[in-house]
């Protein structure tokens, strides 16, 4: 649902990951990636990676509340995701 690339925006921006991962031996895996877009410090960190202005991640919710929206109805998450990070 989080794709790898906004994972790895998110480190870039600051964003600690070691909550989210399990070591399963010769390989580290994601867990509850849905988990992830609940955490403040995720988007924030996005945020900054993406050049986002400070008042866009700490004031205008709107763009994490229509991924919100898209999970709770059965939205296209992964065009979402393509539009934010332009891929």
């Amino acid at each position: 649902m989080i794709p790898k690339v906004a994972i790895e925006k998110a480190i870039e921006g600051g964003w600690n990951d070691r909550l989210y991962r399990v070591d399963m031996g010769n390989r580290s895996v994601w867990t509850h990636s849905e988990a992830l877009v609940l955490d403040p410090a995720f988007w924030q960190a996005l945020g900054r990676a993406l050049g986002w202005e400070e008042y866009h991640w700490k004031h205008d919710r709107t763009t994490q509340h229509r991924f919100y929206d898209l999970v709770l109805t059965g939205g296209d998450t992964e065009a979402y995701w393509n539009e934010l990070l332009k891929v």
